[in-house]
């Protein structure tokens, strides 16, 4: 009498010595993509702490806005994050080719390990044990700016919160005052 099928383990349990590969290869090529990222992108981001200066100068220290100056600034800010998005698709794919590998990794190890081939034929569509995930970072480019600041205390974090705070004060396309 064949025995009765068994549940799959927590994906958690199952990590071997090739998911753990796949895991690390897949951090370090993002991480040479964000690297990569900001090599290119160096003279946007070396414009955009200069002029985070001149933002906050003239907001908090003169306390005189400057709405094009705030404005040159948000067209650099979005031509910096539309790289990163760019970027990020591309190391979404990295992402999604090692999920697909350890999906096949782990139906050959089904179909191949004694103890495992009571497993249901197809385990729920979840499950996949070392899942890959991009880096909650991506998601967050801004603080790639404040990488050496841990208190974000520098020019270029408030002129985001000033930059963030005009945008977020706008009523139907005017400022609202």
């Amino acid at each position: 009498m064949p025995s009765p099928p068994i549940e799959p383990p927590a994906p958690e349990l199952l990590i071997t010595p090739y998911v753990m590969e796949v895991r690390t290869g897949v951090r370090r090529a993002t991480e040479q993509m964000r690297a990569a990222l900001i090599g290119r992108e160096h003279a946007l981001l070396s414009r955009l702490r200069a002029e985070s200066v001149r933002v906050v100068t003239q907001y908090d220290v003169r306390e005189d806005p400057r709405p094009a100056a705030l404005a040159r600034y948000g067209h650099w800010m979005g031509q910096w994050r539309t790289s990163v998005d760019r970027c990020r698709s591309q190391a979404q794919a990295v992402v999604d080719q090692a999920n697909q590998r350890l999906a096949c990794y782990w139906d050959a190890v089904r179909e191949t390990h004694p103890q495992l081939s009571r497993l249901p034929r197809r385990p729920p569509g979840d499950w996949l044990p070392g899942r890959v995930e991009l880096d909650r970072s991506w998601y967050q480019p801004d603080v790639w700016l404040l990488a050496d600041d841990d208190s974000a205390r520098t020019a270029t974090s408030r002129a985001l919160h000033i930059l963030e705070r005009q945008n977020t004060d706008r009523v139907d396309g005017r400022t609202a005052r």
